[in-house]
């Protein structure tokens, strides 16, 4: 419980400074012998406080029409696809046989660790003029109901294709786009989480250690964020998800 407690706290820091927290819980759930629907759905409410957290953090992104990334019209459009694709994902989680998700889960790892490691050669490109003309909302719309899909079945480096898709559209107000990140990371799990508990998929006790972890973890890392180098973190997280990555295909292997 206190090994739990530490990594969501670290998981929360890490997502409201650099995301991917999750290369930290979720593994960890499995290195402790947790089935792994069960440590997906435990690490998903575990983490969702956090996020909320920083959330709040970003509200004045989302409030006020003058700092907002999109129009309000806009931003309750991306909340209803993610509302969807968080449904669709979370019901494909729960409907396959475990064994699929099981088989799945060093595969997942390995492209959420090889899509975080590559996420600053990615922004780099995007800055330089890599794409050409802006991403229409529609289409913008499609891919966010595509990540909500991929967030509520899974979810490692969600945010990091939400960034990358906001990109495409021409935003380049980060801390808007953080905050709208987290604000559509939070609406994508919470219907996940709903039906997680409905399922029976979610361990109670890990689950509340790690939300208090987490919303500690998200509030001080404005205070950790100025003594901290964010690419100090990044480096530890990469290091992390990879030493995870690599520990899943021997698990699955044995």
């Amino acid at each position: 419980m206190v090994v739990l407690f530490i990594t969501a706290m670290l998981a929360g820091m890490f997502n409201a400074i650099a995301g991917g927290g999750s290369f930290l819980t979720f593994p960890m759930l499995i290195v402790l012998g947790f089935p792994a629907v069960e440590a997906n759905a435990t690490s998903t409410i575990g983490l969702w406080f956090g996020i909320l957290t920083s959330a709040y953090t970003y509200r004045k992104f989302l409030i006020d029409p003058a700092q907002s990334a999109v129009s309000r019209k806009a931003l309750l459009g991306f909340a209803g696809v993610s509302l969807l694709g968080g449904t669709i994902g979370a019901l494909l989680l729960l409907r396959l046989p475990e064994r699929i998700f099981t088989g799945l889960v060093p595969y997942l790892m390995l492209f959420a660790a090889t899509l975080f490691t590559f996420n600053p050669v990615i922004n780099q490109w995007l800055k330089s003029g890599g794409r050409s003309g802006q991403l229409p909302t529609v289409m913008a719309l499609g891919l966010q109901l595509m990540i909500a899909i991929y967030g509520g079945y899974f979810g490692g480096g969600a945010s990091i294709l939400m960034l990358a898709v906001m990109s495409f559209m021409g935003l380049t107000q980060i801390h808007a786009m953080n905050g709208m990140k987290c604000w559509l990371g939070a609406i994508m799990n919470t219907v996940a989480i709903a039906l997680f508990i409905t399922a029976g998929k979610i361990v109670w006790l890990p689950a509340m250690i790690m939300a208090i972890g987490s919303t500690i973890g998200a509030y001080t890392s404005a205070t950790i964020a100025q003594k901290v180098s964010p690419k100090m973190l990044r480096r530890i997280i990469v290091a992390i998800a990879w030493a995870m990555t690599i520990y899943l295909f021997w698990k699955a292997s044995h």
